[in-house]
C-alpha cells in the first residue's frame, strides 16, 4: 500500500519552502509515497492576527491517523508571533499522532531532528568577508537569543572567525527576530551614533540584511563604500534589492530529503536508502553589497520569475518556474468574481478559474455545509462534516461543480480522492478558505511529484480572490435572506410568506388540492414585554414560532408578519384540510404545554388560532382566505381575553 508523508509548514511558494519540498519530493518520488502539505499561505508573522487565525485552521485538518510520517518544517515556527501556531499544532501531535514525526533544523520535543548540514556554508560567508575583501571589524546579526537555529549560527560564526583570528566582543553581536526588524533598528542605531559602524555584517538571514542594507542607505550609509554586508538565505528580495544583497544558499534541499530519508528507515527499515544528489560548487551568490561584481545571471533570473507580464507566449513548452501574476491580473477573474449573482454562480466561476493554477492533475475545492450562513464557528476546528463542492481534472478524469456528484464527507477524510488514489506519487496541497478568521472550508491542488513547476504568488492570491468572493456572496446571501426573513425567528417575512405562497399555488396549479391558511397570535405580548422586559418577550414569540414550525412539517410556509403576528400556509390532499388542521392543533399545543410546563418562565404562553381553507382553483382568492383565517384567530383571541 502506498505511504503518505504528511508535511506542516507556511508559505510553501517562497524560496525556503520550494527548497524544502524539492528535497521532499525527488525523495518521495523515488520510494513511490504520496505527499500532503497543510500550509498557511501567509507568513507566520503575518501582522494582522485575525486573518492569521483564519489561515492557522489548516493545521487542526490533518488526520494524522492517515498518514506514516510526519515533517514538521520546524524553522518556519520558530518564533516570534508564531508560537500560537506553534503550541497548537505541537499539542496536535502530542495527543493525536503515533507515527513517526521528524523535524526539520529545529528541535522540538523529542522527536527526530534532521539538523540543516550549513556549516559548511556558513563558514565560507566568514571566509568571503575576511579572506575575501579583508575585513576585520565584524559585527554578527543572527536571530532570538536561545532560539536553536540562532545560536547555531552565531557559534559557527563566531568559531570561524576565531580560526581566521578574528575575535568578534559581546557588543558586535546582535540578536533579533530573522526579520527586516532587527537591521532597520540596528541601522537606526547607528545613524543615531549609539553604535559605532563595522567595516563588515554577517547576518543569519537575507530579511536581516536586507533590512539593514535599506535603512542604512535611507540614513547617507552606502554598501559597499561605507560597510560590506552579507546574508544568507539567497531569497529573490536579496537578488532583486538596489544594491543586489551578496547572500549564500542553504543546504534545505538536502536537509528535506534527509528527514524522508530517516522516514523510510523507520517505516520500511529492509528497503535501500537512495541518497539525494546535491549540486557541487559554492553556494555564494554575489550582488554588490560586499563589493564583489553581481551575478548578473542571477538577477535575470529572478526578474524573470518575478515579472508581470501583461502578453506572453503561453505556447511555450517550458516557462521554468516563473510566477506570471500577470496570467492572474491580466483575466480580470475579480471582476468575473464580482458579477456573479448566486452561490452556485459563485461556485461555477471558481471552478472555471483553477486553470490559472495549471498544471494540475486535480483541483477540489471544500467548504462546510453552512458556509452561506452567518454564524460563530468553533475556531479551533473544521465542521465534523465538509461538502466536496467542485472538482478540476482537466482531461484526465471528473470534472464537475455543483452537482450530484458534489459529495458530502466526514472531514477526518480530509479527500476521499487522497484515500483511493492510485495515481503516480503526487503531491496534495491544502491550503485554507476563509474570509478573516471565519473558515469556509479548504482548497486542494493535486500535481504529480514529478512536476518541476511549484506553488507561487498566483495560487495564493487565486485563494485570496476565492476567499473574497465567498464572503462578498455570503453577505448579498444574507442581505437576501433578510429581505424575505425574520431575524429574530428565521421564519419568512409578509414579503417572503406572499411570494412562497404564490409560488406554490403557481407550482400546484394542475394538482387537486386543499389550501390552508393559518392565522396565529400570541396573546399577552405587551404584558409579557411590560412585566418581565423585551427579552422574555423575543422568548415567547421564538417559542410560538418554533411550535407554528414544528407543528406545520416541512412543506408548510411559515412566517412571523411582525410583532405578535403569525402565519402559516400548506398544500394539502383533496379534502384533507380539516384533518390536517387537526394535527397540526394537537402537536401544536402539546408542544406549547410542554415549554410551559418546563420552561420556569413567571409567564404561559398562550396563542389564538385561526384557521380557512378552501380547494386549489385558478379562482382561488388567496388575500380573501387570509382575511378568513384572521377574522377568526381575532374570535379566539376575544375568548381569551373574556376568560382572563
Amino acid at each position: 500500500m502506498k505511504k503518505r508523508i504528511c508535511i506542516l509548514t507556511a508559505m510553501p511558494e517562497c524560496l525556503h519552502g520550494q527548497r524544502i519540498l524539492e528535497g521532499i519530493f525527488e525523495q518521495c518520488r523515488k520510494y513511490g509515497y504520496d505527499v500532503a502539505v497543510f500550509a498557511t499561505m501567509t507568513n507566520l508573522m503575518h501582522h494582522d492576527r485575525t486573518y492569521q487565525q483564519g489561515e492557522e485552521m489548516i493545521y487542526q485538518l490533518p488526520n494524522f491517523a492517515l498518514f506514516d510520517g510526519v515533517i514538521m518544517d520546524a524553522v518556519t515556527f520558530g518564533g516570534g508571533s508564531t508560537v500560537e501556531a506553534l503550541d497548537k499544532i505541537m499539542n496536535r501531535l502530542r495527543t493525536d499522532c503515533n507515527i513517526p514525526v521528524v523535524t526539520l533544523e529545529l528541535p522540538l520535543d523529542n522527536y527526530k531532528c534532521v539538523e540543516n548540514d550549513n556549516e559548511p556554508i556558513l563558514r565560507e560567508m566568514c571566509r568571503h568577508v575576511v579572506v575575501t575583501h579583508e575585513k576585520r571589524d565584524i559585527c554578527i546579526l543572527t536571530g532570538p537569543k536561545d532560539n536553536p537555529v540562532a545560536e547555531y549560527r552565531l557559534a559557527v560564526f563566531l568559531d570561524e572567525l576565531s580560526q581566521l583570528g578574528i575575535a568578534v566582543s559581546e557588543q558586535r553581536i546582535e540578536y533579533g527576530d530573522f526579520w527586516y526588524s532587527c537591521g532597520e533598528r540596528l541601522a537606526d542605531e547607528i545613524a543615531s551614533r549609539h553604535k559605532p559602524l563595522a567595516e563588515a555584517y554577517l547576518c543569519a538571514s537575507d530579511h536581516m540584511a536586507l533590512g539593514l542594507l535599506e535603512r542604512l542607505k535611507a540614513h547617507g550609509i552606502s554598501a559597499p563604500n561605507d560597510t560590506i554586508i552579507i546574508g544568507f538565505e539567497a531569497t529573490m528580495e536579496a537578488a532583486l534589492n538596489d544594491p543586489p544583497l551578496t547572500s549564500f544558499a542553504p543546504n534545505d534541499t538536502l536537509t528535506a530529503a534527509k528527514a524522508v530519508d530517516y522516514l523510510r528507515s523507520v517505516l520500511e527499515p529492509d528497503t535501500p536508502i537512495k541518497p539525494y544528489q546535491t549540486q557541487t560548487g559554492s553556494h555564494l551568490r554575489t550582488g554588490e553589497s560586499c563589493g564583489c561584481k553581481a551575478d548578473s545571471m542571477r538577477f535575470v533570473s529572478n526578474f524573470r520569475d518575478a515579472l508581470y507580464y501583461t502578453m506572453r507566449n503561453y505556447n511555450l513548452e517550458s516557462r521554468g518556474n516563473d510566477i506570471d501574476i500577470g496570467l492572474l491580473m491580466e483575466n480580470y477573474v475579480s471582476e468575473e468574481f464580482t458579477s456573479v449573482k448566486t452561490p452556485n454562480e459563485c461556485l461555477h466561476q471558481i471552478w472555471v478559474s483553477t486553470y490559472l493554477l495549471n498544471p494540475f492533475r486535480h483541483c477540489f475545492l471544500c467548504l462546510s455545509p453552512d458556509w452561506l450562513m452567518d454564524y460563530t464557528q468553533d475556531g479551533d476546528r473544521y465542521p465534523p462534516q465538509i461538502h466536496l463542492i467542485s472538482e478540476h481534472s482537466g482531461d484526465t478524469g471528473p470534472t464537475f461543480c455543483c452537482d450530484e456528484r458534489s459529495i458530502l464527507f466526514d472531514t477526518k477524510k480530509m479527500l476521499p480522492h487522497m484515500l483511493s488514489n492510485g495515481e503516480p506519487p503526487s503531491v496534495f496541497y491544502f491550503a485554507p478558505v476563509h474570509f478573516a478568521d471565519k473558515t469556509f472550508g479548504y482548497s486542494v491542488l493535486q500535481r504529480d511529484l514529478s512536476e518541476s513547476r511549484k506553488l507561487n504568488l498566483v495560487y495564493r492570491n487565486w485563494l485570496r480572490l476565492v476567499n473574497n468572493s465567498l464572503e462578498m456572496m455570503r453577505a448579498r446571501n444574507r442581505y437576501i435572506v433578510l429581505s424575505t426573513h425574520d431575524e429574530m425567528t428565521g421564519l419568512l417575512n409578509r414579503r417572503g410568506f406572499y411570494d412562497e405562497l404564490e409560488k406554490a399555488a403557481h407550482d400546484n396549479e394542475k394538482s387537486k388540492m386543499d389550501v390552508v391558511i393559518l392565522s396565529v397570535d400570541l396573546d399577552g405580548l405587551k404584558k409579557i414585554n411590560d412585566t418581565y422586559g423585551h427579552s422574555e418577550g423575543d422568548s415567547a414569540i421564538i417559542t410560538v414560532g418554533r411550535a407554528i414550525s414544528a407543528a406545520c412539517g416541512s412543506n408548510a410556509i411559515c412566517a412571523r408578519f411582525g410583532g405578535d403576528e403569525f402565519a402559516a400556509a400548506a398544500f394539502v390532499a383533496a379534502n384533507s384540510a380539516d384533518s390536517w388542521f387537526d394535527s397540526f392543533l394537537r402537536a401544536f399545543h402539546d408542544i406549547i404545554e410542554e415549554y410551559n410546563r418546563t420552561s420556569e418562565k413567571p409567564y404561559l404562553v398562550i396563542a389564538s388560532i385561526g384557521y380557512a381553507s378552501q380547494p386549489h382553483s385558478k379562482s382561488l382568492n388567496l388575500e380573501a382566505l387570509i382575511n378568513k383565517a384572521d377574522s377568526l384567530m381575532y374570535a379566539e383571541k376575544a375568548v381569551h381575553k373574556n376568560i382572563e
